[in-house]
């Protein structure tokens, strides 16, 4: 099996880190692009590129608002939890299909 150059948490690169920790989205749509295999790609690598790309950093984004909704409402922390649930598994299917 293919390994990766680098761990998740990489210190030796602080702005690649900063940078996967508040927009991962920018960069897992970089990495459709380049990989390839999603919808979209056969049509125009550049816009699955976008809309995956858009796609992630909207699920990232609303599983941690949701989550500081939690003193309003506690069923706010449930779905943000479930939101992020997905984004996992779709992070999960993009490192498998990088590896293959």
């Amino acid at each position: 099996r293919k390994t990766f150059n680098s761990f998740i948490l990489s210190f030796t690169r602080p702005t690649g880190l900063l940078l996967g920790l508040l927009v991962p989205g920018v960069g897992m749509g970089n990495v459709i692009k380049v990989v390839g295999g999603w919808p979209l790609h056969g049509w125009k690598p550049e816009a699955a590129r976008f809309f995956w790309g858009i796609v992630f950093q909207l699920m990232y984004l609303s599983s941690i608002i949701l989550l500081l909704l939690t003193p309003v409402l506690y069923q706010w922390c449930i779905a943000g939890l479930v939101i992020y649930i997905g984004f996992a598994t779709f992070l999960g299917l993009l490192r498998t299909h990088v590896r293959s």
